[in-house]
């Protein structure tokens, strides 16, 4: 599986050699520097499948299954994640993002989401509310490009799949925002790889370990013992399991911004705080709720949304924003982008209904030019008769 992850690094750097290239032979204030973009392009993308290999040598993530190998591809190249059947409950992981239709209606849902974000975004607006539109329009970004693999695996292939996001603007808490609504695949992958071997103190996943286990003799019984009781990590452990996870994914979206940033403009460290400080957030949270709920003190939903989406909007002024508005145009790059495919795609369209309008007039003409023919014949015939 790692030469498998290689041989797709090796074949994505001839492509972007094909395609970059020109860029060498470009001005030097344009900032485009070819070993550069190809070194951050093919790291970014052999890191993502790496940690898919990793886990399944461990038993662990979204390869380990009984899957056949067409599955197994298309788990290993696609951001998807699969159902699995779990004792304990673990965020989204028994979840099913539902059928190919509905896969579908939520692909076009969010494509079409994302056109309409695009297009306000394009316009001025106050900074809070555009930071709350930027996070819905990365929401129907990110799901308009989880839905189409979705779809395909659930129509071609049978599998059931982790709907990838769930309405984030309806959490209720960080941990629900976190824990269920938001990019469940990147979540589910970094709690398999990074926070369960903290918890459970294995690396080895359970199937694994259990696999590697002699089988008892038919002579050796076991004496009856009495069942266990659920191993409970203790609190500190879960707090330090919870900051090593998004420690992780806080290094792997500063990497992302790194590739983003133009020469000379990134700015290290805000994505990566932005990511740890959710971590001690999520476990005071979860302190605070579980002494109100021990109190039988309950947040009703239309005052633990706001408080949550205001959470998460505060931490992301200060840590997320920053380096893509101030420091550098990446936010507006981002928003023309996606204005201009629409464009270019309602130009295509455009395009395609002249040359149908065009065709329809043709054939109309030529329908015509049918019916006119025999009467035509008819009159050149009696011209050349008579005197």
């Amino acid at each position: 599986m790692l030469g498998l992850t290689a041989a797709l690094a090796g074949q994505l750097q001839s492509k972007l050699k094909q395609h970059i290239m020109p860029c060498q032979h470009s001005s030097n204030d344009s900032g485009c520097s070819f070993p550069q973009v190809q070194l951050k392009c093919c790291t970014g993308f052999s890191w993502c499948l790496l940690m898919q290999a990793i886990g399944l040598c461990l038993g662990r993530g979204p390869l380990v299954g009984s899957w056949n190998i067409a599955q197994t591809t298309m788990l290993y190249t696609f951001p998807i994640y699969p159902c699995q059947d779990v004792e304990t409950k673990k965020g989204r992981l028994g979840d099913s993002h539902g059928t190919t239709a509905e896969a579908i209606r939520s692909f076009i849902g969010n494509t079409t989401l994302l056109c309409i974000l695009g297009y306000v975004l394009s316009h001025e607006l106050p900074k809070v509310l555009a930071h709350y539109l930027y996070g819905i329009a990365l929401y129907a970004f990110i799901t308009f490009l989880m839905d189409g693999p979705a779809a395909l695996l659930i129509a071609v292939l049978g599998m059931r799949v982790v709907p990838p996001f769930d309405k984030p603007w309806l959490s209720t808490s960080v941990g629900d925002y976190w824990g269920r609504r938001w990019n469940n695949t990147t979540g589910l992958t970094l709690r398999a790889l990074v926070y369960d071997p903290i918890v459970e103190g294995s690396l080895m996943g359970r199937a694994a370990l259990e696999a590697r286990k002699p089988s008892p003799k038919p002579s050796q019984k076991s004496p009856n013992k009495p069942p266990q009781k659920p191993y409970r990590p203790p609190m500190w452990l879960k707090l330090f399991g919870m900051c090593a996870t998004f420690a992780v994914s806080g290094v792997m979206h500063e990497i992302l911004l790194y590739m983003l940033a133009p020469e000379g403009q990134y700015h290290v460290g805000y994505w990566f705080t932005f990511f740890f400080i959710q971590a001690p957030i999520m476990f005071a949270e979860g302190l605070v709720l579980r002494a109100l709920h021990n109190r039988k003190i309950y947040i009703p939903r239309t005052l633990a949304i706001p408080l949550t989406t205001a959470t998460v909007l505060t931490t992301a002024w200060y840590f997320w924003y920053p380096p893509i508005e101030n420091h550098t145009d990446i936010a507006n790059e981002a928003v023309a982008s996606i204005n201009a495919n629409v464009g270019a795609l309602i130009a295509w369209g455009q395009g395609l209904c002249e040359q149908w309008d065009l065709k329809q007039g043709l054939e109309s003409q030529m329908a015509t030019l049918g019916q006119m023919w025999p009467g035509i014949r008819a009159y050149v015939a009696e011209s050349a008769t008579s005197p």
